[in-house]
């Protein structure tokens, strides 16, 4: 797991030797440098460092490699042999990638941190030297010092390739980015000049050229709108700043390098200060994390934390009250039944809220009392009324399925049962819930047999044809069959 919370109090910057074989390290706030205790260093070019896992990167030209260590020596590697020559590098922390630019084969290539996904972006370049991602546009953007010197860029996989500029140049070495003001620095080896200008190339300025004192540039960098670079005349590294138009100094610390060459300077999304109130924690080059001072929030730290009013409650207020409350100011709450009751809350700087400094209960006042006796005794009534209402419904109900009944609702075939063998032209009538009646009679104007049946099981009853019986069943005959 990358180590996501790697903090810089101020910047590293990186310089190899190529003629002495050794790399240097110093801070920005004090420029002392001091070798770093790699092995097997003989040609270093080029140097970059990935701020997530603190590991230094470099080309060596004499052997042919790309390397890899800690800053303090530990677990140094050979990411890459077989190279031509291997003049640019750059360290993308944010996707794990490596890019470098190799003079011999005239390639621009890249490759994982882990050593995987080698790739070839580009086969057919001249002299390419310096090389490097502008988080802006996530451009790629080197220089070639060839038979047509040019600065060029492209896509992150090579594609989209387009010159920005091939005019009034020499030999392009060195170049970075200018974050604050979001222009492309480079210097130029045979016209002894640093320029700049826009992404696209438009803008271009001159920054320092050799009207102001002999000098050699290679490599260059830009930190908090101060330009350094590393120089073969003064075996050192210069410096000039926007409001400073003497000749630039020379560090002491560094001039016994003899030639000072690859020149890199940490730059990670700290590097442009963007805690307003808060300390700046780098996630790689474009990403970050703010610890805020107390009473700040928000990405940036930039934030006021504020308290708003809180609601009173019916039985008590709040004293003076305003909108808005700073971290740390107070309110009193006051009951309304009993002046001398109440207690203070205080603006929390951290969270926002409120802390009270002890509960307070308040004398219910009569007109919540009355309210609250109104609310009891209405939700009594609506709760009668509708049991009231749902015993209607019930009884309304029952008593419409017995009069069904009783004016005869004929139920389905199949909720009757079997019906009994019955002769001709049978008759049925419905007298109850439970009995049916069913009509022998083959011929109208006889009287025929009556028979009944039960609607439970089917079966058929006894046998109506008493003759005592036989005005009731004339009379319930003539009934049925009108």
């Amino acid at each position: 797991m990358r180590n996501l919370f790697y903090f810089l109090a101020d910047s590293l910057m990186f310089l190899t030797d190529l003629s002495g074989g050794a790399i240097y390290v110093a801070h920005t706030n004090n420029l002392n440098f001091r070798q770093l205790p790699f092995l097997f260093v003989q040609k270093p070019v080029a140097v970059g460092y990935d701020v997530i896992a603190k590991e230094v990167y470099w080309t060596d030209v004499e052997r042919k490699t790309l390397s890899a260590a800690q800053i303090d020596g530990s677990n140094q590697r050979i990411v890459v042999q077989g190279l031509g020559v291997p003049d640019g590098l750059f360290v993308d922390s944010d996707n794990e990638t490596i890019f470098w630019t190799d003079t011999d084969f005239k390639t621009i290539e890249s490759i994982q941190f882990d050593g995987s996904n080698q790739r070839v972006l580009i086969n057919d370049v001249d002299m390419p030297r310096a090389i490097m991602i502008v988080p802006e546009n996530r451009k790629l953007y080197w220089t070639d010092w060839g038979s047509t010197p040019k600065i060029e860029m492209s896509n992150r996989d090579g594609s989209g390739r387009q010159m920005i500029l091939d005019t009034d140049i020499g030999w392009p070495n060195g170049i970075t980015y200018d974050m604050q003001g979001n222009r492309l620095i480079w210097c130029d080896a045979l016209l002894d000049k640093i320029e700049s200008c826009d992404l696209d190339g438009g803008g271009r300025k001159i920054l320092l050229d050799s009207t102001h004192g002999a000098f050699h540039p290679f490599g260059v960098i830009v930190y908090k709108s101060t330009v350094m670079w590393s120089d073969w005349v003064l075996k050192g590294v210069g410096v000039e700043e926007p409001d400073n138009q003497t000749w630039p100094g020379l560090y002491s610390s560094v001039s016994f390098i003899a030639q000072p060459s690859g020149f890199h300077v940490v730059v990670d999304s700290c590097s442009a200060e963007p805690c307003s109130f808060g300390t700046c924690h780098p996630l790689g080059v474009s990403n970050y994390e703010c610890d805020c001072v107390t009473g700040f929030t928000g990405k940036d730290c930039n934030t006021a934390i504020t308290c708003a009013l809180p609601i009173e409650s019916e039985d008590s207020h709040i004293e003076d009250p305003k909108n808005l409350y700073t971290p740390g100011e107070r309110i009193t709450i006051t009951c309304n039944n009993n002046g001398n009751a109440s207690t203070t809350w205080i603006c929390n700087a951290s969270s926002g809220y409120w802390d009270a400094t002890e509960d307070l209960k308040c004398p219910e006042s009569a007109m919540n009392h009355t309210g609250r006796w109104i609310g009891i005794a209405s939700g009594v009534i609506i709760l009668a009324v509708l049991v009231l209402t749902a015993f209607c419904v019930f009884a309304y109900i029952k008593r419409r399925k017995q009069r069904q009944v009783n004016n005869g609702n004929i139920p389905e075939p199949q909720e009757r049962g079997p019906l009994p063998h019955v002769p001709q032209h049978p008759i049925y009538m419905d007298m109850d819930e439970d009995q049916h009646y069913y009509s022998g009679i083959s011929n109208p104007n006889s009287i025929g047999h009556i028979y009944d049946t039960n609607l439970v099981d089917g079966k058929a009853g006894a046998q109506r044809d008493s003759r005592e019986d036989q005005p009731r069943y004339e009379t319930m005959l003539r009934s049925i069959t009108q």
